[in-house]
């Protein structure tokens, strides 16, 4: 089974209907895939990842709520799609 070729399902899906009746505006995830972000442009939502550290104007965001037009995606564990990251964090937990 190839992970980049299957789809959002009921749970991505739902995050994003919530950050669209702005319920949510702000995700945290550990999940290496992009299945929240799909769903999230599935839905016209723009969104931008952060991945790894925060930048300073995160927390800044974070305290005030003030995400503007964009949500934002923090996964601290990196992403399949930036393959160097995810490589870095496997070499890290000694598992490449």
């Amino acid at each position: 089974m190839d992970i980049l070729s299957l789809e959002p399902n009921l749970n991505h899906n739902s995050i994003a209907s919530w950050v669209q009746n702005r319920k949510v505006t702000l995700i945290i995830t550990t999940n290496f895939d992009s299945f929240i972000e799909n769903a999230l442009d599935s839905k016209g939502i723009p969104n931008r990842v952060y991945l790894n550290k925060l930048p300073k104007h995160f927390i800044k965001y974070i305290k005030k709520r003030n995400f503007e037009q964009v949500i934002p995606v923090y996964k601290p564990h990196g992403s399949l799609m930036k393959e160097q990251v995810l490589s870095q964090h496997l070499r890290n937990a000694g598992l490449s």
